[in-house]
């Protein structure tokens, strides 16, 4: 389940598969903006979270980039407790949050470019 818009290949924004895994997409804007500031990814309790990079690109609900890494930072501890967090640590933001992340998962792999 994707969350944003049609993905081409599959006329909608996700499937239901037979698998064993359900992957989820959400991201750290607010639930309901005018509402609810909430963001989407906080109501995840994932087994497996991953952080591509983290970008300020939403200045209409953070006032500043400590702000929304704190939303990531929050974001990784709701990991379940037997999870995994994948991150890129090549993301100068992402690497920042790793530095702050307290360790909720049991197993946390930093891989760099060589």
């Amino acid at each position: 389940m994707v969350g944003t818009g049609d993905i081409p290949s599959l006329g909608s924004s996700g499937h239901f598969g037979k698998g064993g895994y359900f992957v989820a997409e959400a991201d750290e804007y607010a639930t309901e903006p005018k509402y609810d500031k909430t963001p989407k990814f906080l109501w995840q309790h994932p087994q497996i979270g991953v952080i591509t990079n983290i970008e300020f690109d939403h200045p209409d609900l953070y006032s500043s980039m400590e702000q929304l890494r704190e939303a990531f930072l929050n974001f990784a501890k709701n990991i379940k407790p037997a999870g995994v967090l994948v991150a890129c640590a090549d993301d100068l933001e992402t690497a920042r949050v790793l530095k702050q992340y307290l360790g909720k998962v049991n197993y946390l792999r930093i891989l760099k470019k060589r």
